[in-house]
């Protein structure tokens, strides 16, 4: 996916989106992180007059971005190079700020949610919040996995604010995101959706809408779980099968030959295998939180959960008993080890 940030990097300084984040901080190397980082600084740069216009006597955004470039270059290491959530957002939720935001049309997921956090928070004061800036049809599109309740939330304050929203979460894997042949699952407007499908078309291959604005993050909590859910289950078997001396390859091509073939034992079979992880290149940590979210949506929707629980609670074993940055095929030697 880094190798192609100049494909998705907005033309024009009127259009901002949100790049598929697929890759976690943990999965990126140093390099990356260095590259990520002063990509990120030349986008910031391109909006710091407006800022500046507004607050000409206040350094900390400028200074925010001079030291993301200085770590993008390899003058700061990660320890000292600031987190943008101490350095940029205060000044950004400074009393009273309103930005000329007429030239924006789009703004990306963690944009949205933090000026909702910002609303909430200067109403709190009774001041004016960040969330007073969006133009009247500013549009939001939040490719994150969330929690439908929260979505919907914030879908309601951007449209009390006069916005428009797209909840439009990805599922595949890094590999297809570095190929921008992404699945996107969008809630929201018909109309709004067709208005953005050039933009969400850069890395994404298959755009489905899925209904109403937070069915997109309930379809991806809903695939997560059926996905995750089906790696536990093979796991948990091929741990049993280790332990009653049933050869790997015989495990493997029976379950190919049968009910259990498909894409879950097929991102498994290297590790089964091979022992290589890299077939499936996601944290344990991040399955046990797809989980909790499934896990919350389901009883929120009064649904049944069960199965889906026992399938949180493994991972969370995983987690405790192998660490967060495991991968989840690695699930199967955790389970061979300590079974629950």
């Amino acid at each position: 996916m880094l190798r192609h940030v100049a494909k998705y990097r907005p033309q024009t300084p009127s259009v901002s989106i949100d790049l598929p984040m697929t890759l976690s901080p943990q999965t990126l190397s140093e390099d990356d992180r260095r590259l990520v980082a002063g990509w990120a600084a030349a986008c910031a740069e391109r909006v710091l007059p407006l800022f500046e216009s507004e607050r000409p006597d206040d350094g900390r955004p400028r200074a925010a971005i001079d030291r993301a470039r200085a770590y993008s270059e390899g003058r700061l290491d990660t320890a000292t190079a600031p987190q943008a959530e101490t350095t940029l957002l205060p000044a950004i939720a400074a009393p009273g700020l309103v930005l000329d935001l007429a030239a924006v049309r789009y703004v990306s997921s963690a944009g949205l949610r933090l000026l909702l956090k910002l609303a909430k928070e200067a109403k709190g004061k009774g001041e004016q919040g960040a969330l007073a800036a969006l133009q009247p049809g500013t549009g939001g599109i939040d490719c994150s996995t969330a929690i439908p309740a929260s979505t919907e939330s914030v879908a309601r304050a951007v449209a009390a604010a006069g916005g428009r929203f797209l909840d439009a979460p990805m599922t595949r894997t890094p590999k297809e995101a570095a190929e921008g042949r992404l699945n996107l699952l969008v809630g929201g407007d018909a109309a709004l959706l067709a208005e953005c499908l050039p933009l969400l078309q850069c890395f994404a291959e298959n755009v489905t809408h899925t209904g109403a604005v937070g069915s997109g993050h309930r379809m991806k909590l809903l695939h997560n779980y059926v996905s995750l859910g089906s790696v536990a289950l093979i796991a948990e078997a091929a741990a049993c099968a280790q332990a009653g001396g049933v050869a790997p390859q015989v495990f493997v091509d029976v379950l190919a030959k049968g009910g259990g073939g498909g894409v879950a034992l097929e991102r498994l079979r290297p590790y089964l295998l091979q022992h290589d992880a890299s077939s499936l290149r996601f944290f344990m940590s991040n399955a046990l939180k797809d989980l909790g979210y499934y896990t919350t949506m389901a009883q929120d929707s009064a649904a049944a959960r069960g199965i889906a629980q026992a399938v949180r609670d493994t991972f969370a074993h995983a987690v405790t008993e192998g660490g967060p940055e495991k991968l989840v095929p690695e699930l199967v030697d955790i389970l061979v080890k300590n079974p629950l």
